[in-house]
């Protein structure tokens, strides 16, 4: 089902845009979650927190995009999870917000960056300069959590090449941040 259609059917309250979500996009949004928290069991609650976020959500929104409107929600339950779980436990999670440290004002602080409008633009627009191998790389690593190793993988790629790729593009984004006085 087209994804205008699964919004039409939260503003209308019916109880199917929930399934129809979570079959469209359930599997990416466990996996999304699983990435932050190493629990399936955990996962399972974001993902179906995040269900309850949507519907009460859209009445005041229509995401053109529903997708990374479930993903946005799922990422942001997910790292509240993590941070009340793991108060004074690091997790590998934590080591991939620390490689931002040099880029971003607040790296111990990942769930708030989403409420800088200027920032969220800012890298919206470093990441549209991109070719869609390094964005992709970039979105894999910062947002999906994946390991330089699962990205290397994935592209063909040996994990030296893939921290060299993120700390160049981290140099890039540190700064068009500074340009747009951001940091």
């Amino acid at each position: 089902m087209e994804d205008s259609k699964i919004v039409e059917l939260f503003w209308k309250r019916s109880e199917s845009a929930i399934m129809e979500t979570a079959k469209k996009y359930g599997s990416m949004l466990q996996r999304l979650s699983e990435s932050v928290l190493h629990s399936a069991q955990d996962a399972e609650e974001c993902v179906n927190d995040s269900y309850i976020s949507a519907w009460n959500s859209m009445p005041e929104n229509r995401p053109c995009y529903l997708g990374a409107y479930m993903a946005k929600i799922t990422r942001n339950h997910s790292l509240n999870l993590l941070e009340k779980k793991n108060a004074l436990k690091r997790q590998g999670e934590d080591l991939i917000y620390d490689e931002l440290a040099d880029v971003l004002e607040d790296p111990e602080s990942p769930a708030n960056w989403e409420d800088s409008k200027a920032l969220t633009d800012a890298i919206n627009g470093y990441l549209a300069t991109l070719t869609a191998d390094k964005r992709a790389i970039f979105v894999r690593r910062y947002f999906f959590n994946d390991s330089e190793d699962k990205i290397a993988k994935d592209f063909g790629l040996k994990s030296g090449n893939v921290r060299i790729i993120l700390h160049r593009l981290r140099l890039g984004l540190k700064l068009i941040l500074e340009k747009e006085e951001l940091l």
